[in-house]
C-alpha cells in the first residue's frame, strides 16, 4: 500500500497518504495512473477471418493527483499561497529542466519513483470546495526502484547468476574483463546472445576492459585497452580528490585525469565529461563491432545465468564479469 509520495523539485515536499490529519495543508484525495499502463496491441488482418499478433509498445503513463487545499492559519497559509506552492513544484520544479522525480514510498519499506511532466493543472479557485488537479506524462512508462541493484565479484566469474525481482523488463551495465588474447567476445543471459567481433585490425587482449550498457536511451558499448589504463580504476565519487593519472569508470566508459591541471591536479569537483578540461575519455566506442544477429539483452526472468564466452563456444573462456548494474523495473506498485 502506498503511503507516501516525495515531490522532488527545487523545493521539495512530502505527500503523505497514511497518517494524513485535517491539520495536513495537502491532502490527497486520490491518485490515479499507478496500475500498469495501456498497451497497444498491434495485430495485422488476414484477408479472411482472424489475424495475427505482431507485437505491442507501451504507451506514456499518465498520473493524476487530486489535492484537497487545507491551509493552516498558524501557519500563515491561504489557499493562494499553497496554490502557487503546488504551481512552483509541479509546473516549473527544476531550474534547467522541466522534468519533476516522484519517490514513491510502500508500506514495505521500498522506494520506488518515476519521472515525469506536469501537462495540466487544473482549480476551481471561485468553487466552495478547494481542490486542485495535476496530470503529469511520464515517457518511461516503468516504475523503477530508487537505488540501483549492483552485484560484484573481485576476481569475476565466467558464469553470473543473480535474481531479478522486478515485473517489467529493464537494461544493464556490464563490465566485462577480457583473460585472454581473443577475436570475438560473447554476453549470454538465459540463451540470448549478444556478439562483438574482433577490433580489427587487432584482438581482445589480456586486460581489456569492454563495457556494456543495454539501457534503453543510454545503449553503448566501449573497449578500454589495458594498455591505456595505467592505474587501477575506481567509482567516481562526485567531489572527491583525484590526482593526475587517476582512471574511474564513469558512465560508458573509463575517463582518467588530465595532466596540467592547476595545483598538480588534486582536486576535481566536475564529473567527467566533454564539457569540462579535468578528464580525458580513454575508452573507444564499439556498437559497430556488435554481431548483425546479436539482440540488445535485458533482464526479464526472476532467475538468470549471464555468461560470457569467446566466439560461439559457450565452453571458451577468455574473459569474466566483475560488474554488474541495473534498476528493478515494475509494471505498477
Amino acid at each position: 500500500m502506498l503511503t507516501q509520495i516525495d515531490v522532488m523539485s527545487d523545493d521539495s515536499f512530502e505527500l503523505p497518504i497514511l497518517g494524513v490529519t485535517p491539520k495536513s495543508s495537502l491532502l490527497i484525495h486520490k491518485v490515479t495512473g499507478l496500475n500498469p499502463p495501456d498497451r497497444s496491441l498491434f495485430i495485422g488482418d488476414y484477408s479472411q477471418d482472424g489475424g495475427i499478433y505482431q507485437g505491442r509498445r507501451v504507451g506514456s503513463r499518465n498520473v493524476v493527483f487530486t489535492i484537497n487545499l487545507n491551509p493552516n492559519p498558524a501557519l500563515d497559509e491561504t489557499v493562494s499561497s499553497l496554490r502557487q506552492g503546488l504551481y512552483k513544484a509541479f509546473i516549473d520544479p527544476q531550474v534547467e529542466g522541466d522534468f519533476l522525480k516522484l519517490v514513491l514510498h510502500d508500506d514495505d519499506n521500498s522506494e520506488r519513483y518515476l519521472v515525469g511532466y506536469c501537462e495540466k493543472f487544473e482549480g476551481e479557485i471561485f468553487d466552495a470546495e478547494t481542490m486542485c488537479q495535476i496530470s503529469m506524462i511520464c515517457p518511461d512508462p516503468y516504475i523503477r526502484d530508487n537505488i540501483d541493484t549492483v552485484v560484484t565479484h573481485p576476481t569475476g566469474l565466467v558464469t553470473f547468476p543473480f535474481t531479478y525481482e522486478g515485473t517489467a523488463e529493464t537494461g544493464f551495465a556490464v563490465r566485462i574483463y577480457v583473460t585472454t588474447t581473443t577475436n570475438a567476445v560473447t554476453l549470454s543471459n538465459n540463451g540470448k546472445l549478444m556478439k562483438l567481433n574482433s577490433p580489427s585490425p587487432t584482438n581482445y587482449t589480456l586486460d581489456d576492459i569492454i563495457i556494456i550498457n543495454t539501457v534503453r536511451g543510454q545503449r553503448s558499448i566501449s573497449l578500454t585497452e589495458s594498455t591505456a589504463i595505467t592505474s587501477t580504476p575506481t567509482e567516481y565519487v562526485h567531489g572527491a580528490a583525484y590526482s593526475t593519472n587517476n582512471i574511474v569508470f564513469y558512465g560508458a566508459g573509463l575517463w582518467k585525469a588530465a595532466m596540467g591541471v592547476p595545483s598538480g591536479g588534486t582536486m576535481y569537483d566536475t564529473a567527467p565529461g566533454d564539457t569540462n578540461n579535468y578528464w580525458n575519455f580513454i575508452s573507444t566506442p564499439i556498437i559497430s563491432h556488435l554481431s548483425p544477429d546479436s539482440q540488445w539483452l535485458e533482464l526479464h526472468s526472476v532467475n538468470n545465468l549471464m555468461k560470457v564466452f569467446g566466439g560461439t563456444n559457450p565452453s571458451s573462456i577468455v574473459a569474466n564479469i566483475k560488474y554488474l548494474k541495473y534498476t528493478q523495473a515494475y509494471w505498477g506498485i
